[in-house]
């Protein structure tokens, strides 16, 4: 690896799927969904659904997917039980170990004692991605 890195100055990371386990936030907002009640498959829907903007771009953030989320609750006459995404949120919280990918940190401070400088870039909305970011700790190595 050291005479891989030889020169590098810079490295860019993505965030979802290349340093943390984006599959594993989603099946957390799946959760939500199946414990209000709907099943796999309409939460996939939801996440779907709230996943994009009408051009395209990327919106999901937890807020924007409780918004659709209390939308099919509304039309199925139930709210939200701010109990459950309380507890949903506090195991995402808890669970850093299995949202970041193996290797992720390590790679970082490996770049980091060669003084290669670390950057994110994502197409994510920044506040979500930040929150991701704080969540496994990844906040000491990244900043705006």
């Amino acid at each position: 690896m050291e005479n891989i890195m030889s020169g590098v100055t810079d490295v860019v990371y993505d965030l979802d799927n290349t340093l943390i386990d984006a599959e594993r936030v989603k099946w957390f907002f799946r959760q939500l969904a199946i414990r209000h009640g709907l099943t796999e498959e309409e939460a996939r829907e939801i996440y779907k659904q709230a996943r994009n903007e009408e051009d395209g771009k990327i919106a999901i953030t937890d807020e924007r997917f409780l918004q659709f989320l209390r939308q099919e609750l509304a039309e199925r006459e139930k709210e939200l039980d701010t109990n459950v995404v309380e507890d949903v949120f506090s195991k995402i919280k808890k669970e850093k170990e299995k949202l970041l990918l193996p290797g992720a940190v390590d790679l970082i401070k490996f770049c980091g004692k060669r003084e290669i400088r670390n950057h994110l870039l994502s197409l994510g909305v920044e506040e979500w991605q930040k929150k991701k970011i704080g969540w496994v700790g990844l906040d000491e190595f990244f900043n705006d």
